[in-house]
């Protein structure tokens, strides 16, 4: 088992949810069994992993590369920094260099990509362009100026050795662009939004080019998705269990806030990933929970009096590890005041801050569910993320709304058009 739940907390909630969580599963079934849930089926293609794979391999085997660049925003590059962050990628690029620094622009800030360009070394750098409708403001603006870089270095004829595309096959202007300077073009599913396509082209090539495994991210996924393919009743999928807590305590009990606090920073680029597959998939028709992620054990120093003495109007989602990993000990340095962490781990201490704050939410009567980590694998990743996505879906069924749909980020881009054009 790559992770185990501990809903010990909403216990008497779920019990009382049994018709909701049969209708919820009942309906999920049909949906899956009519093909309604691209995200779950999409991921048994393995001609995905292969391209993606292959393709990363030709571009190595022509030319090493130190940074690899992603030009999008949201889901085209929340995905891929949950991957890295997951396998301490940043800090390895950092203080090893042994794999390429990954640079994700997905903040359209003037300043950044000004000194960001001004010092990026061109000839150890390779870019991945992801917009699925091919048409993101933000996106295009990159890429009209990444055509300006590659100009100013006098390399624009070279452009296609350093560049690649996924978006819809469709007619766009990324895909104009692609098409005009010759780059590799790699199709993003049409029917898997942005926020759900990790486990797609959008997430596995840049996986691939900086060198992880792809294929054990899909398998973890898999494993979820034909446990609940197998399925007969929802008992033994813990997703509906915990979706109809979640379902619960915000629609009947009106709590306001869902606090993601992670014990590690290995989870970093997780709480990220959820933000936006939560408040995306749950915020509209006038619901949905605030997601917050925080980072333990730093954030019991910036948020935990709020949490533990605020209003009592959140739950809490704890991620946790059992792995002792990297753990260094700490020895005896003569100080009476810490006598008690001598012959301790740094994962002893890490564990006794995370149970110790634990411990205080709950006698003071917080709502809390922990997912407990025993391995940072790839397949253990693949699995916590599709297992995510199921339990945003179904709560988006429970909540009687579209899990799949953002109109008001549509409004809002409709909105910017207008400014610029005016």
């Amino acid at each position: 088992m790559y992770y185990t739940q501990k809903l010990s907390d909403f216990d008497a909630i779920i019990h009382t949810q049994n018709d909701a969580i049969r209708t919820a599963f009942d309906a999920l079934k049909s949906d899956y069994n009519h093909q309604k849930l691209p995200f779950m089926h999409h991921i048994f293609h393995d001609d995905i992993c292969v391209t993606a794979d292959n393709f990363a391999q030709s571009v190595r085997a022509k030319r090493s590369f130190k940074h690899l660049i992603i030009l999008g925003t949201g889901g085209s590059a929340l995905g891929t920094n949950a991957v890295a962050s997951w396998n301490s990628h940043f800090l390895r690029a950092d203080m090893a260099g042994d794999i390429p620094k990954l640079h994700i622009l997905d903040n359209f800030d003037p300043a950044t990509h000004h000194d960001f360009f001004a010092h990026l070394p061109i000839n150890d750098a390779y870019f991945v362009i992801i917009s699925k409708s091919g048409g993101t403001l933000e996106t295009m603006s990159q890429a009209f100026l990444l055509q300006e870089y590659f100009v100013h270095h006098d390399m624009l004829d070279k452009i296609s050795d350093y560049v690649c595309v996924v978006t819809e096959n469709k007619d766009s202007p990324l895909k104009r662009f692609a098409q005009k300077y010759h780059l590799s073009c790699f199709d993003h599913d049409d029917k898997i939004g942005g926020r759900y396509s990790v486990l797609t082209m959008t997430g596995l090539l840049p996986i691939f080019l900086l060198g992880y495994d792809g294929y054990a991210l899909m398998n973890g996924a898999k494993s979820v998705v034909k446990s609940f393919e197998n399925a007969t009743t929802p008992e033994n999928i813990t997703a509906f269990s915990s979706a109809s807590a979640l379902t619960y305590l915000h629609e009947t009990k009106h709590f306001t806030a869902h606090i993601c606090f992670s014990y590690g920073d290995r989870f970093y680029g997780l709480g990220l990933w959820l933000r936006q597959l939560i408040a995306e998939s749950l915020g509209k028709d006038n619901k949905g929970m605030i997601f917050i992620p925080a980072t333990g054990p730093v954030d019991q120093h910036s948020q935990l009096q709020l949490y533990a003495d605020g209003i009592n109007d959140k739950v809490y989602s704890v991620f946790t590890s059992t792995t002792r990993h990297k753990e260094i000990t700490i020895h005896n340095h003569h100080d009476v005041d810490f006598e008690h962490i001598v012959g301790k781990t740094t994962f002893d201490i890490k564990t006794a801050l995370q149970d110790g704050t634990l411990s205080s939410l709950r006698h003071l009567g917080r709502k809390i569910r922990e997912i407990a980590i025993h391995d940072f694998t790839m397949e253990t990743l693949g699995a916590l993320m599709m297992d995510m996505m199921l339990e945003t879906v179904i709560c988006a069924k429970m909540m009687n709304i579209d899990a799949f749909n953002q109109p008001a980020v549509e409004d809002a881009k409709i909105r910017t058009k207008q400014l610029l054009q005016s």
